[in-house]
Parts: C-alpha cells; structure tokens; sequence
C-alpha cells in the first residue's frame, strides 16, 4: 500500500548569519528545518525530497 501525507513544518532558521555570509550563502541558514524529519515517529517510513531532487 502507498499512502501520502504532506506535513507543514515551522521554518528553523540557524540564524548564524557571520558564516553565512562568509559563504556567501545566506539560504543555508533555513536548511535546519529538514531537522523536522526526526520528530515524525509517528511512521514506520519517511520519504524526504530536498527541493533539488525534484
């Protein structure tokens, strides 16, 4: 069986914006939100797709 539900999550924003800048890569800091995965224990599997592998 295949089921699909989609989870809306709050954005966790890093917030470190010093190496961020120096990276020169200021979208980075939100990337702490695919964090949110580990709270879903309420499955047995999880599929997460980063935007880059759409």
């Amino acid at each position: 069986d295949v089921f699909d539900e989609v989870v809306v999550v709050d954005v966790l924003d890093s917030e470190d914006k010093a190496h961020l800048t120096l990276l020169r890569r200021p979208e980075l800091g939100v990337t702490f939100t695919k964090l949110h995965c580990w709270t879903l224990t309420q499955y047995s599997k999880c599929v997460f797709l980063d935007a880059d592998t759409l």
